[in-house]
C-alpha cells in the first residue's frame, strides 16, 4: 500500500473486508444483524487516505447493506 497509495483486496469475504477496514481505520465496525451479503466475495481497491465512510458508501448499494455511524463506531445491517 505504501508504494501505490492504495489498499487492494481481491476475492475476500465482505465480512473479512470489514475486519480489515476496522483495523486500518481503528474504528469498530459491528454487524447488527447477519445477512447473505456479508458472506459475498468481493474485490475492492481504495486510496490510502480515502475516508472510511466513503468506502462503505461505495460498497453499500453493490452489496445490499446499510450502515450508520455514531459513538466512534459503525454499525452495518441489512438494508432498511
Amino acid at each position: 500500500a505504501w508504494v501505490t497509495g492504495r489498499y487492494i483486496y481481491n476475492n475476500m469475504k465482505f465480512n473479512d473486508l470489514l475486519q480489515k477496514l476496522s483495523h486500518i481505520y481503528n474504528t469498530p465496525i459491528l454487524i447488527a444483524k447477519s445477512s447473505d451479503s456479508f458472506n459475498k466475495t468481493v474485490s475492492a481497491s481504495f486510496l490510502y487516505d480515502e475516508p472510511l465512510v466513503d468506502i462503505l458508501s461505495a460498497l453499500e448499494n453493490e452489496l445490499n447493506f446499510s450502515f450508520k455511524e455514531g459513538d466512534g463506531k459503525i454499525i452495518i445491517s441489512p438494508p432498511l
